[in-house]
């Protein structure tokens, strides 16, 4: 016959491996903030060279107006630039 302490035993060591496992949206969640972090350092890689061909080429937008600016923006800038060399 089981004794009440040992099924206790049992129950509590099978509710701890239990807890230690992640629901499968854990880790989709995890991958997808790694993902997005991965994005924004590219991101950032992305305009700060785009402010240094730019500025290379006399003219002058910033990395915070590249972040900030509507991407139609940014062109038309770029486009009367040139257009007036």
């Amino acid at each position: 016959m089981v004794s009440v302490e040992n099924k206790t035993e049992e129950a509590m060591n099978t509710g701890g491996t239990m807890n230690e496992l992640k629901p499968s949206w854990v880790d989709q969640v995890e991958n997808l903030l790694t993902a997005l972090e991965m994005y924004r350092v590219e991101e950032e890689k992305a305009i700060h060279h785009l402010a240094a061909i730019l500025s290379a080429y006399g003219i002058d937008v910033s990395a915070e107006e590249i972040r900030t600016a509507e991407t139609e923006v940014i062109k038309t800038t770029v486009r009367e630039k040139v257009e007036v060399r």
